[in-house]
């Protein structure tokens, strides 16, 4: 494997290693609610920006369909890892701890939208990445929520 075709797969490496250091499995850190929509709006902005200048097929309903049942598996991914976090009150703050599996899912989900970059062609792929992304903003959004719902109930 060359340089070449080795680096799209640096970038995931690097970024599994930023969420290992970030997250931790297993170990308890603050969670602060009222910095909970900055991760949504982030990566929707992000997401909308790659969605707008990336080319695309004309759309068949068949492509619709895929971005629809994309986003739709990312909600329910977002609030089954939501659930995976487990929280705590500890006097005034909420701390929140993520599990391994909740880890684990992000590393293979990261694999399977490499994959299926580097599995499609032409129009498929860029249908394909759309959904990945699609369902990546589906999947924060119900995290951070679900989260928040959650945080709630604790106060």
């Amino acid at each position: 494997m060359t340089l070449q075709q080795s680096l799209p797969w640096i970038l995931p490496i690097i970024i599994v290693g930023v969420l290992y250091l970030r997250v931790r499995p297993g170990q308890e850190r603050p969670l602060n609610p009222a910095q909970l929509w900055i991760m949504p709006v982030v990566a929707g902005g992000m997401i909308a920006l790659g969605l707008w200048f990336s080319p695309h097929p004309s759309p068949t309903p068949l492509h619709i369909a895929i971005l629809v049942v994309a986003f739709a598996a990312g909600i329910g991914m977002g609030y089954g890892r939501a659930h995976t976090i487990a929280l705590r009150r500890d006097g005034d703050q909420i701390l929140a701890k993520a599990s391994s599996f909740a880890f684990m899912l992000l590393i293979v989900l990261m694999l399977l939208r490499q994959g299926a970059r580097e599995w499609f062609a032409s129009s498929a792929g860029a249908v394909a990445i759309d959904a990945s992304m699609l369902f990546a903003l589906g999947m924060i959004i119900t995290q951070r929520l679900t989260m928040w719902q959650r945080v709630k109930r604790l106060a």
